[in-house]
């Protein structure tokens, strides 16, 4: 699959209101669920914080695919 394929691709994810508020969703449970951690329970939070990582990792790495076609697109024109 090539660069443009996979900005094509990703974009349409991103464009995708079922996804989004399942990342959405996703970041705000775990972000929940550590603020109502108990405070000896570091171990509990540690898992969830590397779960929060995960899901803003993917959706970031979706939107590094986009910007990264849309800024060489930029460079192009120049």
């Amino acid at each position: 699959m090539s660069a443009l394929d996979k900005a094509q691709h990703a974009s349409m994810l991103l464009e995708d209101p079922v996804l989004l508020e399942a990342i959405e969703t996703a970041k705000q449970e775990a972000f929940d669920a550590i603020v109502n951690s108990a405070p000896e329970d570091t171990t509990k939070r540690e898992l969830l914080y590397f779960e929060l990582r995960a899901v803003s990792n993917v959706h970031n790495q979706l939107l590094s695919l986009v910007n990264d076609i849309k800024l060489a697109a930029v460079k192009r024109r120049s």
